[in-house]
């Protein structure tokens, strides 16, 4: 009777991130739900959308009951239009905004990289346009940017001014400038704005600037030259000092302060933002402590299971958050690389690849197939469960 009765009551709680290029994180969490069904028809199964602060985040977060999905006209990192999107939802009573800098600024806008003049004006004008919406609490991810700018053009467009050695206003915020800023006017930004709580999501510990700093570690990606990450490097230095003395704070040493070309930098000088890994702000704003609570089972994993995915990302940050309720985790992934070993670690109970049989990278990612292994694999988990349930 008890046996039954466990198998009527259990809960089973699905988090998996998208397995990019594939299938969306509830995409995922559906195939799994179908396998785990096959075997215990009668669980209550839970299916939560997940990202760890990167892409997927907007749509994870417009999940949450009342969430509402917006758009605006910005300009993308060489002042192009673009449509970006954000999500409005509430939190205690108060609206709040997730934000993905790389809707404005991201490297994917761009067909030819250009790391001296990308700016992130753009970002700033989603910011206005949630602020204009009710947003008083921003979750900002900021992976994916194609900028170097120390994030002064977002800074420009909440209403920063920057001036030249001469006291001629700079109007143009590519990283090619920020060695040209002499003084800034902060001044214009509304001071309501100045009092709203930002969070970045950020797993990057760099500094803004030095060998570990922004250019010389991300810039090359941004298609920048050794002798472009040189400038660049300089510039950052230059930019933070005349900010340091107009701020009276110098954060650019912070961990995180080199993220995103500088951004993190920009919103924990001017914005004072907290920063936060990405998978706990999404896992923080998804409520998600409370949503796994009494549940008998985790099912959580990504598109890969390796090194990577214990250093911040979405099936740690999940385990983790179990490991503290004693709930048991299983890990899946299109495939297990060697370091996915230091997920258990992090509480992951037991991993598997969902892939049934050798077969080529290109079929392993048609969506079908791969929702089809999704739930082999899970019913072959829950199939091992229920065995033991009977010893």
């Amino acid at each position: 009777m008890l046996k039954n009765l466990y198998v009527v009551y259990m809960k089973i709680v699905f988090a998996i991130d998208s397995f990019k290029g594939c299938m969306s994180s509830l995409e995922a969490a559906s195939s799994a739900e179908i396998g785990a069904k096959k075997v215990f028809p009668k669980a209550k199964c839970i299916k939560i959308a997940v990202a760890d602060g990167g892409e997927g985040t907007l749509e994870a977060l417009a999940c949450i009951k009342g969430a509402k999905k917006m758009s605006v006209q910005v300009n993308n990192p060489i002042g192009k239009k673009v449509v970006a999107e954000y999500v409005l939802y509430k939190e205690k009573g108060k609206i709040c905004s997730a934000i993905e800098s790389a809707q404005a600024c991201g490297i994917t806008l761009l067909k030819k990289l250009e790391p001296m003049k990308a700016s992130t004006f753009g970002l700033g004008e989603i910011i206005l346009s949630a602020y204009k919406n009710g947003a008083r609490k921003f979750l900002i991810g900021l992976g994916g940017s194609a900028t170097s700018d120390g994030g002064m053009g977002m800074l420009a467009s909440l209403g920063a001014k920057f001036f030249d050695k001469n006291k001629n206003q700079i109007k143009s915020f590519g990283g090619e400038n920020l060695s040209k800023v002499a003084t800034a006017d902060f001044s214009a930004i509304p001071q309501d704005l100045l009092k709203c709580e930002f969070e970045i999501l950020c797993d990057v510990k760099n500094p803004l600037y030095s060998k570990l700093g922004a250019a010389y570690v991300f810039s090359p990606q941004k298609g920048a030259s050794s002798e472009q990450v040189k400038l660049l490097d300089s510039g950052l230095k230059s930019y933070s000092k005349v900010l340091a003395k107009s701020l009276g704070n110098d954060v650019s040493k912070n961990e995180g302060a080199g993220a995103a070309g500088g951004l993190g930098f920009a919103f924990m000088a001017v914005l004072n933002a907290k920063k936060t890994s990405g998978i706990d702000g999404v896992l923080d704003a998804l409520n998600f402590t409370s949503a796994i609570k009494n549940a008998d089972y985790v099912i959580t994993g990504e598109g890969r299971l390796d090194r990577q995915s214990a250093m911040g990302k979405t099936p740690c940050g999940i385990a983790l958050r179990a490991k503290k309720q004693s709930i048991p985790v299983f890990a899946i992934g299109g495939g297990i690389a060697d370091g996915a070993e230091t997920l258990y670690d992090c509480g992951v109970s037991a991993m598997f690849a969902i892939a049934s049989s050798p077969t080529s990278l290109e079929d392993a990612m048609k969506p079908d197939v791969a929702k089809k292994n999704i739930a082999n694999c899970v019913e072959s988990i829950f199939r091992i469960i229920k065995s033991n349930r009977k010893k």
